[in-house]
């Protein structure tokens, strides 16, 4: 028995189709519901699909998020050969082009807090094990952000 004999008989096959099933469901419910009030949960129900299946793909909501408004991998063919002037402009157009399509408009503000809040724990943390004195400046400058 080789290995590739032994991992086939370890489980089922993956199911494939449940990707895309997910990231579809995934920004359909970001427009109806938004960052907030999406869930794991919600997304695995709507997509007829056990949450398991959804945490053994994806490791955070936010994960999912991004995956399903970016994709997987990004095209980088664009930037082959391309000038300064030129990538400069791609991005830009890139970018206008991503952020106005509804369900990244809903879904950004989400990441952002969620990662404005991680560094804010992050920073008063370190700084509150250095000295109180710098823990209440980070504190306070990061509260004012």
């Amino acid at each position: 028995m080789t290995a590739d004999d032994r991992d086939r008989a370890a489980g089922r096959p993956r199911d494939t189709s449940i990707d895309e099933r997910v990231l579809s469901v995934t920004r359909e419910l970001l427009t109806e519901v938004g960052w907030d009030d999406l869930s794991v949960r919600l997304v695995a129900t709507r997509a007829g699909v056990g949450r398991s299946s959804l945490n053994r793909r994806w490791s955070s909501k936010a994960d999912l998020v991004l995956h399903a408004i970016l994709g997987e991998t990004p095209d980088l063919s664009p930037f082959s050969g391309t000038d300064l002037t030129g990538w400069i402009e791609w991005v830009v157009r890139g970018s206008h082009e991503l952020f106005s399509t509804p369900e990244v408009s809903v879904a950004v503000p989400g990441p952002l807090k969620f990662a404005h809040s991680a560094l804010r724990r992050s920073s008063f943390s370190r700084s509150a094990s250095s000295s109180p004195g710098t823990a209440t400046l980070t504190s306070g400058v990061l509260n004012n952000s």
